[in-house]
């Protein structure tokens, strides 16, 4: 799964659960954030890693996933 590169900065970050924090990642450019139920975002991270998420909003000025802590 791979679609256009999307510069985008984690605006908020909230904790949901003891184990689980809800993100929002704001588009640097502004563009329509909107996705069909079961749409999935990859993330690349800093050190490399691409993680791939559940987007669970639908925002238009946003993104919004959970993401969960994993101790391993």
């Amino acid at each position: 799964m791979s679609g256009p590169r999307i510069d985008a900065i984690v605006e908020t970050v909230r904790d949901d659960t003891a184990d689980v924090k809800v993100i929002d990642i704001r588009p640097v450019e502004l563009i329509d954030c909107r996705a069909p139920s079961g749409a999935h975002v990859e993330v690349m991270l800093p050190n490399g890693l691409v993680r791939c998420y559940s987007l669970i909003n639908q925002e238009a000025d946003a993104y919004r996933i959970a993401v969960k802590r994993e101790d391993a």
